[in-house]
């Protein structure tokens, strides 16, 4: 599971950048994009999972 900051930082590229990317892997059926509430107002956070990936390995 990754967010667009953690992407931007590990690939040193900009938040808008990273999070066109993410999106990108979302289309393509890679990543499933999650949102999770925050304990504080906003909106919710936005977290992308390789959830085919995480249901092979707890199937293990």
């Amino acid at each position: 599971m990754v967010d667009t900051p953690t992407v931007a930082r590990r690939y040193e590229v900009t938040p808008q950048t990273a999070h066109a990317a993410l999106l990108r892997l979302v289309e393509a059926g890679v990543l499933a994009e999650r949102s999770f509430a925050r304990r504080r107002k906003g909106r919710p956070r936005r977290v992308f999972a390789a959830t085919e990936l995480i249901e092979l390995l707890a199937n293990q």
